[in-house]
């Protein structure tokens, strides 16, 4: 059995490693909402490592940036601060995947134990209904017994 303090405690560090991911994907792109569902998907798809990888390479992987970038050299102040949430963000792909999993493990967890107390209250009740039967056959026998034993009148 999972303690409940450790199974609260993960959910917690999967709702802020999320809102912090949401909070640089806001800070970072114009579209957050798609950038969050394209975020999820890399991740689930190809795996922390190659997915930061990848938005390393390729910055607008997730969607565009905020800001502007002029003559492909001068960046305004709102363009920096999306290349730096951006670079916090392929910081931050390990840490949130380990916390879906570390969620998703302990739910897959719980619902196995379920499944074994289940299990073994399905084996109890049989083993009870046999031992129950056998002691029904045993006690007709017993009268089957007596009543050849007894002289008869």
């Amino acid at each position: 059995m999972i303690d409940p303090k450790v199974r609260r405690r993960l959910e917690q560090d999967l709702a802020f490693q999320s809102e912090r991911v949401r909070n640089l994907l806001h800070a970072a792109y114009q579209d957050p909402n798609r950038a969050w569902a394209r975020w999820q998907a890399g991740i689930e798809g190809r795996g922390p490592e190659a997915f930061s990888t990848r938005l390393l390479n390729k910055p607008t992987l997730l969607g565009r940036h905020k800001g502007r970038l002029w003559f492909n050299f001068w960046k305004d102040a709102e363009y920096q601060n999306s290349l730096r949430a951006h670079a916090e963000l392929v910081r931050l792909a390990r840490p949130w995947h380990a916390a879906v999993m570390q969620v998703t493990q302990i739910k897959a967890r719980e619902q196995a134990e379920k499944d074994q107390t289940e299990k073994a209250a399905d084996i109890r009740a049989q083993w009870q209904e046999q031992r129950q039967e056998r002691d029904q056959a045993r006690a007709a026998r017993d009268r089957e017994q007596e009543g050849k034993d007894s002289p008869e009148r």
